[in-house]
């Protein structure tokens, strides 16, 4: 079964002890986790970190993970393009 993950606001150094307790927790689940990121406002290096930490974990978990919905309006440092956000097809359409 897929584990779904919905990280809202900010994405950032301020916001990573909160965001680190929501992917443990995420994990426990099995299957695919597919993090929803529409409601995701500003992602800085801490949060693209925390997003590359999320892979690894998923990873070692024997898990998969993908990031959905992430919005054209986000903004990123400069240093921080989000990581390989899935494209087309949304699994959370019928819930926004």
């Amino acid at each position: 079964m897929t584990t779904r993950w919905r990280i809202e606001g900010e994405l950032t150094l301020d916001q990573a002890p909160s965001l680190k307790a929501g992917l443990a927790k995420a994990l426990e689940g099995e299957g695919p986790l597919e993090v929803d990121l529409s409601g995701v406002t500003t992602v800085d290096a801490a949060g693209r970190g925390l997003l590359r930490l999320a892979r690894r974990l998923a990873e070692r978990h024997g898990r998969t993970l993908t990031y959905r919905r992430a919005l054209p309006e986000i903004r990123f440092d400069a240093f921080s393009p989000l990581p390989q956000v899935a494209a087309g097809d949304d699994p959370w359409a019928q819930h926004a």
